[in-house]
This record gives structure tokens, sequence and C-alpha cells, in this order.
């Protein structure tokens, strides 16, 4: 569990870091759209809710953790490709590298 909690971590230090280079990184407008960029802030606030807000008593395995992301994204996605691709890529993002962490999965 407690090796849970530091992949956890890591997902969650990853998440900001995305936010505020998305937030703060005026060159990345140059090849995104708007909606595309806050479809990313978006899927990286949605990650560290979920992180935030698991149950210690219950805490999620990492396959749990990527579906409860996916069913978030697919139910607040909206009708704009750019954005759903923002939300769509941050998720990938964030599968990846909790694959590489725990190779388990």
């Amino acid at each position: 569990m407690e090796k849970l909690i530091d992949i956890f971590n890591i997902i969650y230090t990853e998440c900001c870091s995305s936010m505020i280079y998305y937030q703060d990184n005026r060159s990345v407008y140059k090849n995104n759209t708007t909606q595309y960029i806050c479809g990313r802030i978006d899927g990286s606030l949605w990650i560290t809710d979920i992180i935030e807000n698991h149950d210690d008593h219950n805490i999620i395995i990492a396959s749990d953790f990527i579906t409860r992301i996916n069913d978030k994204i697919l139910n607040l996605a909206v009708n704009n490709d750019d954005y759903n691709q923002g939300l769509y890529d941050q998720l990938k993002e964030i599968e990846d590298k909790l694959s590489l962490i725990n190779p388990s999965k």
C-alpha cells in the first residue's frame, strides 16, 4: 500500500506540473487551441481530484484509477474535438507514466 501511495504522489505531482505548464507557458498556444489547452488542464484537475478524494480505507488500485479517470472524462467531455483531445492526451500521458512506474498494471 505504501508503494501505491508513492505512485499516486508521483502522478499528483506530474498533474500539478502539467497544469502549471499549460497555464503559464504562452508558447503552447502557438501549436494548440485554447480548447485543447483547457482540456489538458481540466484533465489534470480531475486526476488530482480523484487522488485527493480517494478513500484511505479502500484505496484504489492502478487499473481502477485509470477506469475512474476514463469514466469521469466520458461523463464530462463536451462536444468540442480539441477539448476532448486535450482530455484524452492528458489521460494517455498519465496512463503511460503509470505503466512505467507500475509495470504490473
